[in-house]
């Protein structure tokens, strides 16, 4: 639709430059029957809806007949006998200058108007000159409003600036420079103020005993997932009041960035392993090499980029030595012993379960080691003890796990965060980071250093184009009058249209002249109380 939109300007635009009445009343009579073949019949067929039943539609037929309303009036009036420069270039005032300065920053604006006028107007240039004339108008027009403004609101000679108007445009300056630098990352920073709570909708968690099937497996949902009030973010803070490292942490998150998961404490799938597999693990177990137990956990939450799944997965790893004191020691004993059908206790694992996630936006859900302090083994600071067995039912058979909930740091601390339940489910506790609106996509999407790239490189060239590289400008741009030359780009687009070619290229050859002798331009350029009789230069650069 935007491509078939963008066709039907060019198309408009070149009936005009054409000036081909007959050509526009045509082209009206078809807009006019492909409209309403488009959203009476054939959008109806595709969406199996009217379009008076859908608000763009509905909004886009608007627009188009107040166009075909305004294009009817143009063909009744008919087309100009003289198309001459741009319509924005009939006045020097403000709103001339900026509107002219609007219609230049836009991208491939001027260029793609430059190119349809060389291809729809009669002219003897070819493409390369009629770009250098337009260029020239662009540049000597808002020369003019400049000078024209100046003689509106002269400046006394000699005398100091104001230390209002100094102050206020430096400060103006520097606000957008230091802006320019600081965005990307005060943005960034700030994500937490501007953002939306990001909780988890998905977290599972998964034991694996070598590579064999998973013992333990279990997912949470939004039901088995629940959001802090700040009635629950105070007892929190509460718990950790004397730790400030702790309370430091928790400070950085509103309640509604925190949630408590809680697991079921059976796995949801029977333990279905095939028996080769069975006497395979029996004989690792009680082998003498390193058996490795594997808690793999996955975090699944909303992401603001398109390529990213917003699942992040991530485990921890233990080992269980061969033997102990020349045995096998109670881990691996216990779990013979359950393979084997025997009744024995729990089996107990240490160091395993990540109790308190950082859920980042960058794809990490780390372990946080600031609230379990009370111990003297590193990873006890991070990570619980947890005992696995073996239930049984006629022919099924699935893994129970509990934490272990006698520990220092759960007496003291953990039994009195809100959501613990130790003796029923898991319960591990997520930080979210905040996720920014989907509105500001544009900006976040390639992250921090892709809006630096495209934000602060860009700004600082732009920047540095008026800073930088003055001097090579002053001999085009100080120039003190502009009429004879402003005069002479009009007088161009007075014989083109006259269809006087061999004069059209007489004064571009005179134009390009005056633009290559600094001397003759001095001379066109004179302020009009230094002009006399003898400085007409008309018949310079012939």
């Amino acid at each position: 639709m935007l491509i078939l939109q963008f066709m039907l300007i060019i198309i408009d635009r070149g009936i005009y430059l054409r000036k081909n009445i007959l050509g526009k009343i045509i082209f009206q009579f078809i807009q006019i029957i492909m409209l309403h073949i488009w959203l009476f019949i054939l959008f109806p067929i595709i969406t199996k809806s009217q379009f008076n039943t859908v608000l763009p539609p509905q909004m886009y037929y608007m627009v188009k007949c107040f166009y075909l309303l305004l294009s009817a009036y143009q063909i009744r009036c008919g087309y100009p006998t003289r198309i001459l420069g741009n319509f924005l270039c009939k006045g020097y005032g403000y709103v001339n200058m900026f509107l002219f300065k609007g219609f230049m920053i836009v991208p491939f604006l001027f260029e793609l108007r430059t190119c349809m006028d060389w291809m729809w107007t009669e002219t003897s240039m070819t493409v390369f000159d009629w770009i250098k004339m337009e260029d020239i108008f662009a540049h000597i027009y808002q020369l003019k409003c400049s000078r024209n403004m100046e003689d509106e609101y002269p400046q006394p000679r000699g005398e100091k600036k104001k230390p209002l108007v100094k102050y206020a445009m430096g400060t103006v300056i520097l606000i957008i420079i230091i802006g320019i630098i600081w965005f990307p990352l005060v943005f960034f920073s700030l994500g937490n103020a501007v953002g939306e709570s990001n909780i988890p909708y998905d977290v599972t968690l998964e034991i694996r005993i070598g590579p064999y099937e998973p013992v333990y497996k279990m997912s949470a949902q939004s039901n088995s997932i629940f959001v802090f009030t700040d009635q629950q973010l105070n007892e929190f803070r509460e718990v950790y009041s004397a730790y400030k490292a702790s309370e430091t942490f928790i400070s950085n998150y509103e309640a509604t960035d925190i949630a408590a998961v809680k697991l079921s404490v059976d796995s949801a799938n029977i333990w279905s392993i095939s028996p080769p597999d069975r006497l395979k693990m029996v004989e690792e177990i009680n082998s003498t090499s390193i058996l490795k137990v594997r808690l793999e956990y996955k975090v699944s939450h909303k992401t603001s980029k398109p390529e990213d799944s917003g699942v992040i997965p991530d485990n921890v790893e233990i080992t269980i030595p061969p033997s102990v004191d020349g045995g096998p020691g109670d881990v691996r004993n216990n779990l013979l012993k359950m393979l084997q059908g025997q009744t024995v206790g729990p089996t107990l694992f240490e160091y395993i379960l990540p109790k308190f996630l950082k859920v980042t936006n960058r794809g990490t859900a780390a372990p946080v080691d600031l609230f379990m302090p009370k111990t003297e083994v590193e990873e006890a600071k991070t990570y619980r003890n947890v005992t696995l067995k073996l239930l049984r039912d006629t022919d099924q058979e699935w893994w129970q796990i509990h934490e272990v909930c006698n520990d220092t740091n759960f007496v003291a601390l953990l039994k009195d965060i809100p959501f613990q339940d130790c003796n029923n489910s898991v319960i591990v506790y997520a930080f979210n980071d905040k996720i920014f609106p989907p509105t500001l996509n544009f900006l976040t999407g390639g992250g921090i250093i892709g809006l630096y790239t495209t934000l602060v490189l860009v700004a600082s060239r732009v920047l540095r184009g008026f800073f930088a590289d003055q001097c090579g400008k002053i001999m085009f741009e100080d120039m003190p009058n502009v009429d004879r030359v402003l005069q002479l780009c009009l007088d161009i687009y007075l014989v083109r249209e006259a269809r006087e070619f061999a004069l059209e290229e007489d004064l571009f050859a005179k134009l390009v002249f005056l633009f290559r002798s600094p001397e003759t331009l001095i001379k066109w350029t004179r302020p009009k109380e230094e002009l006399g009789d003898d400085d007409d230069p008309e018949g310079e650069g012939q």
